[in-house]
């Protein structure tokens, strides 16, 4: 058994004098506190003493230092074998964006200990999780007890993992194609972390017929070639997509590579030697059974079709001369039929997930809006009937009602209360406690001592944290209830029948699907009167995610989406409308293109055919799109008929917002 390692040597940086004696009562002797004049002597204590083996955990420095432009630069935050430090802002003002966390004011002796515990603990728990148990007087509880609790669940993986081998050498053979693939990049990402991706243009050869090949590549993003050389040509043996694994036929030890491996489409792959494929192996157990799965199912569908392709080219040799147009035509529909099928899957793939993730999610949100309501209903009359009941319900009422205040007008109110009450920290109270106004604190306190305002205050607090938990207890329920329902609504297929289908029900379950990713876009919302039109709800809103996708990837962080419908005749007009840089006046007549795209290095995600298939959906909809662009302008139009069963006019499924 290995000696046990000593306990580094922790130190604690405190800038411009702040709060240094504060710190000093917080942390034992194991803590040192040394004190930096500037940002810059900090930054120089931090280099040296990490360069001599100790652990700076925490800098502690005034608000205005590292808010200020030179101030930030000088401090930086290092990277070493025991991690950056942790940075602690004091003072009022805008919190810097290099810091971790903020307390107003340094004489907030409750404040600046649990910030500052907070920080020394998560630094801990990142870095020396061996540490805990005599670094314990000094740590955060809470964070301590969940660090002790994620020891004692790993003996709990570890039965898991033998669990899940037994399954794994059950399951695997039930398994789709897909299936299999995706389980295989799972348990690698698990095995090895963050993959390094490596990147390949069309054309690009990845290894070289006759060429010793080192490790083996599994396909991300694109399809790749495997060609080798006749007396007359190279003929393609193999063409691979995601999840196919290349350089198989070396991987019985260091052999020249029996066929050239060359990128069809942009290529995204991640490489692996045989050492990290063996270390990758050894750490996740299921990676074994998930790998074997799909070599073996690889290797059997190329040999049948390099058995199948030697045949046919000795047959179609003769003839390819005078047959090139028709092989064309023929290579166009297979591609369509094939993004048909795509599409098909993956919403018939869609429909079960969702289905699936409703069902599991609905039950516990409904669960805890009903527990929320009965609380809300019962805990009133409960506290009501303690001493300073009615005090309590007041806060309690008032926590579960009011809207949450701009930050602007919470500081015009906290202005005024501290100049009428002449105590800036009563006022910043009694603002966390829902007390706005003079004359509100003077209805509830009265004239009283300070000794029972004091007692009447803790007590308001108690019950008005209790009441914002509740508040959040119920929002977070029904927000959980809606992302179901709009889950459920966006993924319906209703068979391949076409049915009644309201245009704007479809964009905004759409956009609430968005929602993470549209915090700083605003949305217009534009919507006309207009009728259901007759199609299949599925398939609409793939091209509704489509548009929209596209829309919010071209602007970026910020920007306005538009969203705009109209009755046109006999038809519904539906525009998607973004600020973003705009296509390129030689791009815009391609982008409906197969396999074309504009984004950098190829699609961002999917197969680059977004735009393909929603004019396929469009077209089958008897419909057309089109689109326009210049410089922060950019409109995708659809255009689809009205149900001929529904009314000449209908109201919108959403007012305008």
């Amino acid at each position: 058994m290995s000696e046990p390692q000593p306990s580094p040597r922790f130190i604690v940086i405190s800038v411009a004098g702040i709060a240094g004696g504060a710190l000093s009562a917080i942390f034992t002797s194991q803590v040192e506190i040394q004190a930096a004049e500037t940002l810059a002597s900090a930054a120089g204590a931090i280099r040296d003493l990490q360069a001599a083996g100790a652990v700076v955990p925490l800098v502690v420095a005034p608000t205005a230092l590292l808010n200020d432009a030179a101030g930030a630069s000088e401090l930086p935050r290092p990277t070493a074998a025991n991690g950056r430090p942790r940075i602690l802002a004091i003072g009022e003002g805008e919190m810097p964006e290099n810091a971790d966390a903020q307390v107003d004011d340094p004489a907030n002796a409750p404040a600046l200990r649990a910030a500052a515990r907070e920080l020394f603990t998560d630094y801990v728990v990142a870095h020396f999780p061996k540490a805990l148990t005599s670094l314990h007087a000094m740590l955060d509880t809470r964070r301590l007890a969940e660090a002790l609790a994620v020891s004692e669940q790993e003996s709990d993986l570890l039965e898991g993992q033998l669990r899940l081998l037994r399954y794994s050498i059950t399951s695997t053979s039930r398994m789709s194609d897909q299936q299999a693939e995706v389980a295989m990049l799972d348990a690698l990402q698990r095995a090895t972390g963050v993959l390094e991706h490596q990147h390949f243009d069309v054309g690009t050869v990845i290894f070289q017929e006759g060429h010793v090949i080192e490790g083996i590549w599994i396909i991300l993003e694109g399809e790749v070639e495997l060609t080798r050389r006749s007396r007359a040509a190279e003929v393609v043996f193999h063409r691979g997509s995601v999840g196919r694994i290349v350089g198989l036929l070396a991987l019985a030890g260091r052999q020249q590579a029996f066929f050239s491996c060359r990128a069809a489409t942009p290529v995204t792959a991640v490489y692996l030697s045989w050492t990290q494929l063996d270390e990758a192996l050894q750490r996740e157990p299921t990676l074994l059974f998930h790998f074997l799965t799909v070599l073996v199912r690889s290797l059997s569908k190329r040999l049948r079709r390099i058995v199948e392709l030697q045949l046919e080219i000795e047959d179609l040799n003769a003839v390819l001369a005078g047959e090139r147009d028709q092989l064309a035509q023929t290579l166009r529909r297979l591609e369509e039929a094939q993004t048909r099928l795509i599409e098909q899957e993956k919403m018939a793939t869609l429909g079960q997930l969702v289905a699936g993730i409703g069902h599991e999610l609905n039950n516990p949100a409904t669960a805890i809006t009903r527990a929320a309501e009965y609380l809300i209903e019962d805990i009133t009359p409960l506290i009501s009937e303690l001493p300073e009941g009615q005090l309590l319900s007041h806060a309690l009422s008032t926590a579960m009602t009011d809207a949450p205040l701009p930050t602007a007008e919470l500081r015009r109110r906290r202005d005024a209360l501290a100049a009428e009450l002449k105590d800036e920290s009563l006022a910043r109270r009694l603002l966390r406690v829902g007390i706005t106004t003079i004359e509100e604190y003077r209805e509830l306190f009265g004239k009283t001592s300070h000794e029972v305002r004091e007692r009447r205050l803790r007590l308001r607090e108690r019950a008005y944290q209790l009441g914002t938990s509740l508040r959040n207890i119920r929002a977070a329920g029904e927000r959980i209830s809606a992302i179901v329902k709009s889950l459920r609504s966006y993924a319906r297929t209703g068979g391949d029948d076409p049915t009644d289908v309201n245009v704007h029900e479809g964009i905004e379950d759409t956009l609430r699907l968005f929602g993470a990713q549209m915090h700083s876009i605003r949305v217009e919302r534009r919507y006309g009167e207009i009728p259901p039109i007759k199609g299949i709800a599925a398939q609409l809103n793939q091209v509704w995610t489509n548009l929209i996708a596209n829309a919010l990837e071209a602007m970026g962080k910020t920007g306005t989406l538009q969203i705009e419908t109209e009755p046109r005749g006999d038809t519904v007009a539906v525009r998607i409308i973004d600020d973003g840089p705009g296509i390129a006046p030689e791009h815009r007549d391609r982008v409906f293109d197969l396999n074309f795209t504009t984004k950098h290095g190829g699609a961002g995600f999917g197969l680059g055919m977004g735009l393909v298939i929603c004019r396929q959906i469009i077209n089958r909809h008897d419909g057309r799109i089109r689109c326009e662009s210049r410089p922060g302008r950019t409109v995708f139009e659809v255009t689809l008929p009205a149900s001929k069963s529904a009314p000449s006019r209908a109201q919108p499924g959403h007012p305008p917002a």
